[in-house]
């Protein structure tokens, strides 16, 4: 593929025999040999030699240009021409696989190989990390991982990196596809709250106003709209309950398993509630759109009309996803969620249906450490209960819960002896 260089060879920090032996490095590799120090070398050479493109993109957009070419440094072009020509070479994905693998290790930990030593300032922990993201992104481009290079976007955002926009742009200008604005809420429920997050964000930080253009320039973004998180809620919650997204697969199995599409729309509204935080999360999210649903799922369990069980186990699944984020934030607010969740275990089993009642479990426990001693009772009389296969993966972690609540309990009184 085409690459646009920067015009300055000079900016390349790493003398050339260095940048040879890595390359030679690469056309020596053998297929089923540790790809490790090889895989260090190569994202050495990036880090070490890591330079700021934005400005470069930031002009293109400007001028109107618009060339879908990655923006890259001479010595990127050559190390990543290099692995391309190995993949076709070996018609073998393997060094790529490995290179993306250890890229997720390193991004944002911009540690040099030993030998060397630079001082890392904010602004060359910034180059490095775009100069990394451009590089996982255009080795996605490679081997048409578009679903790679959108999770991997996915956990930026998730982890909240520093100057996450400006990555946003370095990973655009790699591969606009990534970010491109889908047609619609349902064709990419993950790839529109991405955007509505990213906006809002920028609609707030005036010193970004160049990003916020690049990314509407390269990616048909739209700017932050008053109502944009509230609309992209409502439709979310929608989808949620139309059973066209939410299809159980085995739902009358001890393992239920929900859709690709359901599995699209917990994670989009999981990266809303990070980006919102835990108080719009528990007050707007869990209490005024999710548990709606359940109530209405509860009325209509007994109607042909009404919703359908996939999306009852959906709606588990979204308030453990997002319960979680709380426990750091409010503990006292998340055992309170947690305590409309055993309200539905307490029910008589032959009233909720079997694979509901697991979503609910299993919500239950990831938000124990909330309050374990309210919720291991009623998990352990569930248990008994149930009267009906349950899988082991839910018992055995409802065991772990008790031994850890016996242990704790008996640390207590043996210190109050004391």
């Amino acid at each position: 593929m085409p690459y646009t260089k920067p015009m300055r060879e000079e900016q390349n920090k790493v003398n050339d025999g260095h940048v040879q032996d890595t390359l030679k490095m690469i056309a020596k590799y053998r297929m089923g040999t540790n790809a490790t120090r090889l895989a260090k070398r190569i994202v050495y050479n990036f880090q070490f030699n890591a330079i700021d493109l934005l400005p470069v993109v930031f002009a293109r957009c400007v001028a109107g240009n618009t060339s879908k070419e990655p923006v890259l440094t001479p010595i990127e072009d050559k190390i990543i021409t290099a692995v391309v020509d190995w993949t076709k070479k070996n018609n073998c994905t393997t060094l790529i696989d490995f290179l993306l693998a250890y890229l997720r290790q390193v991004i944002d930990m911009p540690t040099l190989m030993s030998g060397y030593k630079i001082k890392i300032t904010p602004q060359k922990k910034f180059a490095i990390n775009s100069t990394l993201c451009r590089l996982y992104t255009i080795l996605c481009f490679e081997t048409d991982n578009l679903q790679c290079a959108r999770v991997f976007v996915y956990d930026l955002l998730r982890n909240e990196y520093a100057c996450l926009e400006r990555l946003l742009v370095a990973v655009a200008s790699s591969w606009p596809a990534v970010l491109y604005k889908q047609e619609s809420i349902q064709a990419s429920p993950v790839g529109s709250v991405i955007e509505a997050v990213v906006m809002q964000r920028l609609s707030i930080m005036p010193e970004e106003e160049m990003t916020q253009k690049a990314l509407i320039a390269m990616c048909g973004w739209k700017e932050h709209q008053a109502d944009t998180i509230t609309n992209i809620t409502h439709q979310l919650v929608a989808m949620v309950q139309d059973a066209n997204y939410t299809q159980l697969i085995n739902e009358n199995d001890p393992n239920p398993t929900l859709s690709q599409m359901a599995f699209e729309l917990s994670k989009a509204m999981e990266l809303l509630a990070v980006v919102m935080g835990w108080e719009w999360t528990n007050d707007v999210l869990i209490r005024e759109h999710l548990w709606p649903v359940l109530k209405k799922w509860t009325v209509g369990l007994r109607s042909e009309n009404g919703i359908k069980n996939g999306s009852a186990c959906l709606v588990m699944k979204i308030i453990a996803n997002v319960g979680v984020l709380g426990l750091a934030k409010n503990k006292q607010s998340v055992s309170e969620v947690m305590k409309m969740l055993l309200a539905v275990l307490q029910q008589p089993s032959n009233i909720i249906p079997l694979c509901v009642q697991l979503y609910t479990t299993d919500a239950v426990l990831q938000l124990s450490a909330a309050k374990p001693s309210l919720s291991h009772p009623v998990l352990q009389k569930w248990c008994s209960n149930a009267g009906q296969t349950i899988p082991a993966s839910l018992t055995d972690r409802i065991q772990v819960l008790g031994s850890w609540l016996t242990n704790t309990n008996q640390r207590q009184m043996d210190k109050s002896k004391h």
